[in-house]
């Protein structure tokens, strides 16, 4: 079984929400990762804007305003 970009990018997203990858797709995806030329960039750009995205979020202190 081969696995699509557009498969790799979800389990991508998935991993950097911090949910497991099961161990039946976990082979694909590293060989998904090895063997394509796009999606091991994903991994390190995504896992950035999602450290951007949740400090955007933090909730302000109030006495700091």
């Amino acid at each position: 079984m081969s696995m699509s970009c557009k498969d790799s990018q979800r389990w991508i997203s998935m991993k950097i929400d911090g949910e497991r990858i099961p161990f039946s797709v976990a082979g694909h995806f590293d060989e998904h990762l090895k063997a394509c030329s796009t999606c091991p960039d994903l991994l390190p750009f995504e896992s950035r804007r999602t450290v951007i995205i949740r400090s955007a979020l933090r909730p302000v202190d109030a006495e700091g305003l």
